[in-house]
């Protein structure tokens, strides 16, 4: 299978911006990042207000490849999937999500770097052969199971199809799964086969099944309060402007709480402590 390569659009220019206002949501109105930032917020993207943001940081990527990725990041974000790449695809989607983009471009620098290392510094017409190579590496890495890598190769057939319709095509080969499938490239398997989890008891499962239906009726009527609530702060917080109003309000709210002996709403992750912005801001009548 081939797809068109049909060029209906310039290549952007350094100041061009990274979201187009035909694919952005409808009613934002924060800043986009022009396309040579070296940090592309995909804010622009994301319509739930309490989705994490996702930024993609283009100092982490190797120098050489970094630019041929940028184009085509770029490209991915303002233009839908090749038509002839969807035929008999019906689990493909033109367009994808802010977190499935920003992970499909992290698996693109992921592949950045694996070339680097091998010696290749470049993805000009870059051959079926070194594909299927890192294909086999990918495979060959613990803790890789079949689901998993189908993920990270479907992350480079976007690559692939994406480069046919860029401003400036690299000439990126088909990938040899695309056209015959992952089985090709098994993951390394252990003594008992690829599933190595123990199974669960049924001394287990039952008493997980019973408290998953009691949290269900006993709690869902909660738990939906406090998703609406949590959608009540978010929008609070992100329609109240920055103003020097609004930064007395928070000083104002933080010495209370210090006044009183209270401490800062914040949360541990990943072995920090991170201040609840959203619902600090919400509270104290600022913006995050």
């Amino acid at each position: 299978m081939t797809l068109a390569a049909a060029q209906t659009f310039l290549r952007p220019g350094r100041g061009t911006p990274v979201v187009s206002s035909s694919v952005g949501v409808a009613g934002y109105t924060g800043p986009v990042a022009a396309y040579g930032d070296p940090l592309w917020p995909l804010d622009p993207l994301v319509a739930n207000p309490s989705a994490p943001r996702k930024r993609i940081d283009w100092t982490s990527f190797p120098p050489r490849t970094r630019e041929e990725l940028r184009l085509a990041a770029w490209t991915m974000i303002n233009k839908p999937l090749p038509s002839a790449f969807l035929v008999g695809r019906p689990a493909r989607h033109s367009r994808v999500s802010a977190p499935m983009l920003y992970a499909a471009v992290m698996e693109w620098r992921h592949f950045g770097i694996w070339l680097e290392a091998t010696g290749t510094s470049t993805l000009d017409n870059c051959p079926e052969a070194t594909l299927a190579a890192y294909a086999r590496h990918l495979a060959t890495r613990p803790g890789t199971g079949r689901e998993s890598l189908a993920k990270k190769l479907g992350c480079l057939t976007r690559l692939w199809a994406f480069d046919t319709i860029s401003p400036a095509p690299l000439g990126i080969a088909m990938p040899p799964w695309a056209r015959d499938g992952v089985d090709d490239y098994p993951p390394a398997q252990t003594s008992r086969g690829e599933n190595s989890t123990e199974p669960i008891t049924p001394a287990t499962t039952g008493p997980l099944l019973i408290w998953a239906l009691r949290m269900v009726d006993d709690f869902s009527a909660d738990v939906l309060a406090a998703r609406q609530e949590t959608h009540r702060i978010t929008e609070r917080a992100e329609q109240t402007a920055c103003t020097p109003e609004s930064k007395a309000r928070l000083k104002r709210y933080l010495e209370q709480r210090m006044a009183r002996g209270e401490p800062i709403p914040s949360r541990v992750m990943f072995g920090q402590r991170l201040i609840c912005a959203r619902y600090v801001a919400a509270a104290g009548g600022s913006s995050p």
